[in-house]
C-alpha cells in the first residue's frame, strides 16, 4: 500500500470523532493498460469493494469530483448513524471515481446520493487548522472593528463634548447674524443754533452681483427705470472691483421720489437689486462754510488702515462716511457716535426669521461753533470774485467769529463721491479753491509785525523809549546801494518807537531789525508764536515761516544773513506767489491793504499766546475747546 494512501487515510480520520473507528482496506486496483476498458475495471473494483464492506453495513460512497458536503458535515452524519447501532462502510474511490455498483448500493440501502470528497486523498484539508485560522482572523477583524468603533466614539466625544463650544459658535454664526446699525451723526450749529451740517434721508439703488445672472444686462435694463448714466455705471464697476463678495454695491444714489416709485413697480424684473434708505450728510449753505466745516466722504482704504490701527474699525461696521476735512474731521470721534447692532436668526437662505436681541446705536454728539453764520456769509459776499482770506476773532476768548477763504467749493459734491470731471476742475482751477488760505496760506505779516518787533527790541535792550532817528522816506543797508522805500515817499521825519507805531513807519523798524540781528529776531518772535501752529481745531493748518540761520540756507542769498533782511517781507510763501504786483493808486491805500491782508496770518502766527477756537460748546462734557497741538508762552 503506498505511503500516500496511509497518510491520506490518517489525515482523513482526524476529521471524524475519535470513538468512530475506521479500518483501512486495500482493494487491489485493476490493471490499467493503454487499451484497458476503464468501465470494466471499475466494475471489478466495485465488486471487490462491496464484498469488503460486508452485508448489512451502511454504505457511504465518496468520490473525488465535486463537493456537495464538506467533511465536518459528513462526520456529523456518520455520528448519527453510529448512534443507531449499525456499522458504516465508507467507500472512497480512486482517480476515476467509484464503480456504478457501489453508488447504486449506497442509493438502494439508504437513499443517499453519492457524497464527494473535498480533495484527493493525497491533499486532505486541515479543518482544525482552518478553524483556528478562521478564529484568529475573526478575532483580528473583531479587534479592528472595536478599534474603528473606538475611534469613531472618540471623535464623536471630541466633536460633541470637547469642542462643543467651538462648533456651537460656528453653528450660531451660520444661524445667528449680527446686523450693525449705524448711528446718527451729530449736527453742527453756529453760535446762534443755526444748523450748518445736518443729516437727511436719501435713497440709493444697490445690487449684489452674486445674485444677478447677467450684471451688464441688468445695468442696461435699469437705465430707463432710474435714469442710470454712464458715470453711474463706471462708478459701480470701480466700486465692485474693490468690494468683497456678497456685498451690496451702490448703483445710483440720491434717487428722486419718482425714480423710487418707478423702480418699485418694476422690482420683480431685477432680482438681487433693491432700494435702501440711508442718512447722508448735507450742507445747506454749500460753499459758504466749506473751509471751516469741511465735509464727510466715503471711507477708503487709508481710512480703514488708520481706524484699524487705532482700534476703531469695529465702530464703523455699518458706516459709509467719515470726516475728511475741517470740523468734520477734527471732531470725528465726537460726531460719529457708537454703532449698535441687531442680533437676528436667519434660515438657510439668509432670510431673517426673528429678532433675538437689539442694542440701539448711540447718536453722535451735537456741537456748537463760535462762528456767526450771518457774519460769515456777509464777509463772503464782500469777497466774492476775489482770492482772499479773512479771520474775525473775539479777542477776549480767542473764539473765531468768522473764517473765510475765497474762492471756495461745494462740499456736497464729495459726500456721495465726486466725479472725476468735477474733481479735475477743482484741481486745475488757477484760483486754487481747495486751499484754505486762512490756515494753509503762508503770507508775509507786513506791518502787523511792528508791535511785536518793538516789544522785542525794547525787551532785548536794543532800543529805549527815547531812541530816535530821522526818516527821509527810505532806508539803506550799510555797504549797499539798494534803498528800501517807506510807504510814505517823503518820509515821517524824526521818529521814536511810539510815533513809529502810530504812523506805521517802515524805515524805523528796518533799522531796529538790523540792530536786533536774525538770531534775536528769531528768538523773540518765536515767543509770540511766529513759526508755530496756532492750535486751531482744524487739521488743515500750516505753521508760518520764522526765518533763522537754519531756515535761510538754500532759500535766500547769503547776503541776507548779514543784512538781517527785511522783517516785513520774510517768509513769503503765499500760494498765489505774488501773481499780481500792480501798485495801488496811492501809498496810503497800499499801506492799508498790506495791513488788512496780513490779519489772518498775524492771528495764526501769534496763536501760541492767543489760541484760536472754533468749538463753542458740545454735548459731551469732556469735549470743550480741545487743547491746541502746541502752545507757546512768553
Amino acid at each position: 500500500m503506498p505511503d500516500w494512501v496511509q497518510t491520506g487515510f490518517t489525515e482523513y480520520l482526524r476529521r471524524f470523532p475519535k470513538d468512530m473507528p475506521f479500518e483501512l482496506v486495500e482493494i487491489p486496483a485493476g490493471k490499467r493498460g493503454k487499451n484497458a476498458d476503464i468501465k470494466r475495471i471499475l466494475e471489478k473494483e466495485g465488486e471487490m469493494m462491496l464484498a469488503a464492506a460486508g452485508k448489512g453495513n451502511r454504505i457511504v460512497t465518496l468520490d473525488i469530483p465535486g463537493q456537495p458536503w464538506d467533511t465536518p458535515q459528513l462526520a456529523t452524519q456518520l455520528e448519527r448513524w453510529k448512534q443507531d447501532g449499525r456499522d458504516v462502510s465508507l467507500l472512497i474511490g480512486g482517480p476515476e471515481g467509484l464503480a456504478p455498483a457501489c453508488k447504486a448500493a449506497a442509493e438502494q440501502s439508504w437513499s443517499l446520493s453519492a457524497l464527494t470528497m473535498p480533495h484527493p486523498l493525497n491533499s486532505f484539508r486541515d479543518y482544525t487548522a482552518e478553524s483556528a485560522l478562521f478564529v484568529r482572523r475573526a478575532l483580528v477583524a473583531f479587534i479592528g472593528i472595536l478599534l474603528l468603533t473606538g475611534v469613531l466614539i472618540a471623535n464623536l466625544y471630541n466633536l460633541q463634548i470637547v469642542r462643543f463650544n467651538d462648533y456651537q459658535t460656528r453653528s450660531n454664526e451660520n444661524r445667528i447674524k449680527l446686523v450693525p446699525i449705524p448711528p446718527s451723526r451729530g449736527i453742527i450749529y453756529d453760535r446762534n443754533g443755526t444748523p450748518l451740517a445736518l443729516n437727511r434721508t436719501i435713497y440709493q439703488i444697490e445690487m449684489m452681483p452674486e445674485k444677478v445672472d447677467n450684471v451688464q444686462e441688468t445695468l442696461e435694463a435699469l437705465r430707463p427705470v432710474v435714469d442710470l448714466t454712464d458715470d453711474d455705471i463706471a462708478n459701480f464697476k470701480k466700486e465692485r472691483a474693490r468690494s468683497h463678495r456678497f456685498t451690496s454695491i451702490a448703483v445710483k444714489t440720491n434717487l428722486t421720489e419718482v425714480q423710487v416709485a418707478r423702480f418699485a413697480v418694476n422690482q420683480y424684473r431685477f432680482p438681487g437689486v433693491e432700494v435702501k434708505g440711508y442718512k447722508r450728510r448735507f450742507y445747506p449753505y454749500g460753499s459758504a462754510l466749506t473751509h471751516v466745516i469741511g465735509y464727510v466722504s466715503k471711507i477708503n482704504d487709508k481710512d480703514v488702515e488708520r481706524l484699524d490701527k487705532e482700534g476703531k474699525l469695529a465702530n464703523y461696521a455699518s458706516t459709509h462716511d467719515i470726516g475728511k476735512l475741517g470740523i468734520e474731521r477734527y471732531y470725528e470721534d465726537v460726531l460719529h457716535g457708537q454703532t449698535g447692532y441687531e442680533e437676528v436668526e436667519v434660515n438657510n437662505r439668509g432670510r431673517v426669521i426673528r429678532q433675538l436681541k437689539e442694542v440701539p446705536p448711540q447718536a453722535g454728539h451735537d456741537i456748537y461753533l463760535t462762528l456767526d453764520l450771518k457774519l460769515q456769509t456777509y464777509i463772503e459776499t464782500l469777497l466774492e470774485g476775489s482770492r482772499a482770506a479773512v479771520v474775525v476773532t473775539d479777542p477776549r476768548t480767542g473764539g473765531i467769529l468768522a473764517l473765510v477763504s475765497m474762492p471756495s467749493y461745494n462740499p456736497n459734491l464729495f459726500v456721495d463721491g465726486i466725479s472725476s470731471k468735477d474733481y479735475s476742475g477743482l484741481l486745475n482751477d488757477p484760483n486754487t479753491p481747495l486751499i484754505n488760505r486762512a490756515t494753509q496760506g503762508v503770507y508775509p505779516p507786513a506791518s502787523t509785525v511792528k508791535p511785536y518787533m518793538a516789544v522785542s527790541a525794547l525787551s532785548a535792550g536794543v532800543i529805549t523809549r527815547n531812541t530816535s532817528l530821522f526818516d527821509p522816506g527810505w532806508w539803506q543797508l550799510p555797504g549797499s546801494e539798494k534803498r528800501y522805500r517807506d510807504w510814505k515817499k517823503w518820509g515821517h521825519g524824526r521818529l521814536n518807537v511810539t510815533k513809529s507805531l502810530e504812523e506805521s513807519a517802515d524805515t524805523f523798524f528796518y533799522q531796529v531789525a538790523y540792530d536786533m540781528g536774525i538770531d534775536r529776531i528769531g528768538e523773540w518772535m518765536s515767543k509770540f508764536g511766529y513759526g508755530h501752529l496756532t492750535g486751531i481745531d482744524l487739521s488743515e493748518e500750516r505753521a508760518g515761516n520764522m526765518p533763522t540761520r537754519r531756515y535761510h540756507p538754500g532759500r535766500y542769498r547769503p547776503g541776507l544773513l548779514d543784512s538781517h533782511a527785511n522783517p516785513d517781507e520774510q517768509g513769503d510763501d503765499d500760494p498765489d506767489k505774488r501773481r499780481h504786483r500792480s501798485r495801488p493808486a496811492s501809498a496810503d491805500e497800499h499801506h492799508r491793504k498790506r495791513q488788512a491782508g496780513s490779519l489772518a496770518a498775524t492771528d495764526r502766527s501769534a496763536g501760541g499766546r492767543y489760541p484760536l477756537w472754533l468749538l463753542g460748546n458740545c454735548q459731551r462734557r469732556d469735549v470743550w475747546r480741545r487743547k491746541p497741538t502746541k502752545r507757546h508762552r512768553t
